[in-house]
Parts: C-alpha cells; structure tokens; sequence
C-alpha cells in the first residue's frame, strides 16, 4: 500500500485529483448503500421495540437516547457483519 501511495505522489496532480474523486465516490457509495439497505432494518427493530401504551409517558430525551442507543448498537453489528463477509471474499 505504501508503495502504491509514493507511485500516486509522483503522478501529475491532475492524476492525483482523479483518483481522489474516484476514491470520494467510491466512500461515500458505499455509505450511502450501508445506509439504504440497513434502512428498513432499523425502522423493523424501532417498531417492534417502541410499543408504548398511551399511559405511559416517558421524556423525549430518553426516547432520543434509547433511539441513538440502538442505532449505535445495530450499526456496529451491521459493520461488523459486513467486514465478516468482506473478510471471507
């Protein structure tokens, strides 16, 4: 990787500016896909788990908390499932 690092430094800026934009697509691509296909997961656990009754009334920051907290928690299972298959190619 270092090698192919020196290689891109003394390639002409106009090389470098491509391979920069190739490489920025190419991240935020496949975040945007991570994000779309763990989309309906996210709202299939939140409902599942969010049944409250009318009674009870709980604050909106806790609800934000517990919302932020599962999402951390499913994305890191998400990520780690993805490098576990990622690894086995």
């Amino acid at each position: 990787m270092h090698e192919k690092l020196e290689k891109l430094r003394l390639k002409p800026e106009s090389v470098r500016r491509q391979v920069l934009i190739v490489t920025t697509l190419g991240v935020t691509a496949l975040i945007i896909l991570f994000w779309v296909f763990t989309f309906e997961l996210r709202f299939e656990s939140m409902n599942k788990s969010e049944t409250i009754s009318k009674t009870e009334s709980k604050k909106p920051l806790s609800i934000m908390a517990e919302s932020f907290g599962r999402s951390a928690q499913e994305t890191k299972e998400n990520a780690s499932n993805f490098f576990n298959q990622f690894r086995q190619l």
